[in-house]
């Protein structure tokens, strides 16, 4: 998140402002993480005004100090007040009298002669702003319904060429730099829709993990963001969170404006929730007859069988929540009709008993009418764009079983729609029968278009092997060779020096492999010294590895290989040969950040460098990653040395294993 402070400068009044921002407000903010400074940070050419107006309209949280009648600050307030109802939040020295307009709201005020005995108190307050959801605009909240609030989404659009980064992250399933993106984001002042833009190509990507942490980082800025609150919903379904799923649902739906397929695929994914711990109930017990009624019983499959036709109300076009209403009331009538007893023992009376299992009925023949109707509109749809669905088609074949087709007409159709799907569309089409056969509902029907999806299984060629995720991915980082004339040695070019480090890098990728259990992989940078070191080591044991580099090679080899010495370019450049190599950044020339990320605060291309590697890694899961980092324990390079990835591991979750280099400063 980032601030805005609006107030004077130099000293006014006998107040020195600048010594209240150093003291008071610059502590606050670290105190509560969040980066910011006033119209000083405006550095690019153009009016000032515009970039101003700009942040005072996009800053998530705006402080203004009112000390003094300074008409700079006055104004800037008002638009503030203007354009954004909440996260703004005044100070005050007591100087001058507070304007008339402004007597009735609430201040923290602070000594000037010590500004910084307030910093406890204003980090307080900043931190129960930003918590807030109160309107504390005079301006919008008196006239929030004639209003027109800007939009955040165009007023705070990305660069184009983060734009291109992250649709090129996306076309090439890069779902690490995709992460590195999401993190990037937030470090600018366009943080917010930067971040909706990684977590679409994340979602698009199946990313889940990756785009959990984007999308809630949307929500940091605005909490009932209603796309944010969408893409949520599905994700924590998909991880198996669902009563986080439920909550991300319900934040959504309670906003009126919601509605047609938008509220119908949400309520449809709120029974898609119910449907799964309805199964849960059931799916593991082994009597069919105890599996059944522990079925019938179970008040999730009431509850999954009314969001779906509550969906399938607000929209009608929307096949899918009809289709999922019809196959519950389908499993209701007919496990009530088996097991009345246990359907009477749901209901008060037998009256009323009769009275739902009569409702049903014309519910189930509503439904089958309406779903065919609904289905043909798709189908037609469909047809007209030139845009083929094989779930669609998967969906005709299910409308036909649940409307009772026997069996041979059943299988024929599954067989047909299925002759050219993917596997992962055989696999959804057969779990769905599965659990028809396994509460013997529409039995025979069933058990044949299963057995024809599996007929069409095995007559799919079998082509390459599905790919593995790792079972370890070893993260390498290491000193480089010293520089000449280097004061403080860590890894001279000897021999014995070398041969130290290959020994204890050997041994530790060794361990790793031992422990793994399966296929070990390896990610690198190509430095002189210890990093080629780790790929040669891997190669000579057949473990597969990556070369990360930055810029060109020709930029790479000046900035990280050439002072360990021709020797070592020619190792570089004979990995560069061997090895799958990705590249950061498309510099020619030189080493440096992208121009969109040039005005991030503290942030270099090595510390960019260490955490596309990790992020890189980390998409196989944290708890799969191993850091292995040759290191003499010593922080004096900062961010971008091997401290800095050592940190950036173990708060990402990774295991860290640390090579103590301290021996090879002295060989």
């Amino acid at each position: 998140m980032r601030a805005f402070v609006v107030r004077p400068f130099a000293v006014k009044n006998g107040v020195d402002f600048e010594r209240v921002h150093e003291e008071l407000i610059v502590p606050a903010l670290a105190a509560v993480g969040i980066e910011g400074d006033t119209t000083k940070e405006i550095a690019q050419a153009g009016n000032i005004r515009t970039d101003m107006f700009k942040l005072l309209s996009a800053a998530d949280l705006v402080i203004a100090d009112l000390s003094i009648h300074n008409a700079n600050v006055f104004y800037e307030l008002g638009v503030r007040h203007a354009v954004r109802g909440r996260g703004t939040y005044l100070i005050r020295a007591k100087v001058d009298d507070v304007p008339f307009d402004l007597l009735t709201d609430r201040y923290l005020q602070y000594d000037p002669a010590n500004p910084g005995a307030s910093v406890d108190a204003l980090a307080r307050g900043l931190r129960a702003t930003m918590d807030s959801e109160d309107v504390d605009s005079p301006v919008i909240g008196l006239l929030k319904q004639e209003l027109i609030v800007p939009d955040m989404t165009r007023l705070l659009e990305p660069p184009a060429e983060f734009r291109e980064e992250v649709h090129r992250a996306l076309q090439e399933r890069r779902g690490g730099d995709l992460s590195l993106l999401s993190e990037e984001s937030t470090r600018l002042v366009w943080a917010r829709e930067g971040l909706r833009r990684v977590g679409t190509a994340q979602f698009e990507l199946a990313s889940y993990e990756g785009a959990r942490l984007t999308w809630e980082g949307v929500r940091e800025y605005d909490r009932n963001d209603l796309e944010a609150n969408g893409r949520l919903a599905t994700i924590y379904q998909k991880v198996g969170e669902l009563n986080k799923a439920d909550e991300a649902v319900d934040r959504v739906l309670q906003n009126a404006d919601v509605r047609g397929p938008e509220r119908a695929e949400l309520q449809s994914l709120r029974g898609s929730n119910c449907k799964t711990r309805w199964m849960a109930e059931w799916s593991n017990i082994d009597d069919a007859g105890q599996r059944a009624e522990r079925a019938l019983k179970s008040p999730w499959l009431r509850r999954a069988y009314e969001d779906y036709w509550a969906a399938f109300e607000h929209d009608r076009n929307h096949y899918y929540s009809g289709l999922n209403a019809l196959a519950l009331v389908v499993v209701l009538l007919e496990l009530g009709e088996r097991l009345p007893a246990v359907w009477a023992d749901g209901f008060d009376t037998d009256e009323q008993a009769r009275a739902e299992r009569d409702t049903l009925t014309r519910r189930r023949q509503q439904l089958e009418a309406a779903v065919d109707l609904s289905l043909q509109s798709a189908v037609r749809l469909a047809t007209f764009t030139g845009r083929p669905d094989k779930w669609l088609e998967i969906s005709q074949a299910d409308l036909a079983f649940l409307t009772g087709l026997g069996p041979n007409r059943v299988a024929t159709r599954y067989r047909g729609v299925l002759a050219d799907a993917q596997p992962f569309h055989l696999s959804t089409a057969r779990r769905q029968l599965v659990i028809y056969t396994a509460l013997d509902v529409r039995q025979e029907a069933a058990a044949a278009g299963i057995a024809a999806i599996d007929q069409v299984a095995q007559a799919i060629p079998a082509g390459a092997p599905a790919s593995q995720s790792a079972a370890r991915v070893i993260v390498f980082t290491g000193h480089r060779i010293d520089a000449p004339g280097r004061q403080r040695k860590r890894f001279p070019g000897t021999a014995e020096a070398e041969a130290l480090a290959r020994a204890l890098i050997e041994k530790a990728v060794e361990e790793e492999r031992a422990k793994a259990g399966g296929e070990v992989i390896g990610i690198a940078g190509g430095a002189s010294g210890s990093d080629i070191l780790f790929h040669e080591i891997c190669a000579s044991k057949d473990i597969k590895t990556q070369l990360y580099i930055v810029g060109s090679r020709d930029a790479y080899v000046t900035n990280s290989v050439n002072d360990g010495g021709p020797r070592w370019v020619e190792r570089f450049d004979k990995l560069c040969r061997s090895l799958p190599t990705r590249v950061l950044g498309d510099s020619q020339s030189s080493v440096d950040l992208p121009r969109w990320l040039r005005p991030a605060k503290n942030y270099s291309v090595w510390e960019r460098n260490n955490r596309w590697i990790l992020n890189n890694a980390l998409v196989h899961g944290a708890s799969k990653t191993t850091l292995v980092a040759l290191w003499d324990g010593e922080r004096g390079d900062g961010p971008g040395g091997t401290g800095d990835m050592v940190e950036t591991a173990r708060a990402r979750g990774a295991k860290v294993s640390i090579l103590d280099a301290k021996p090879l400063a002295n060989l």
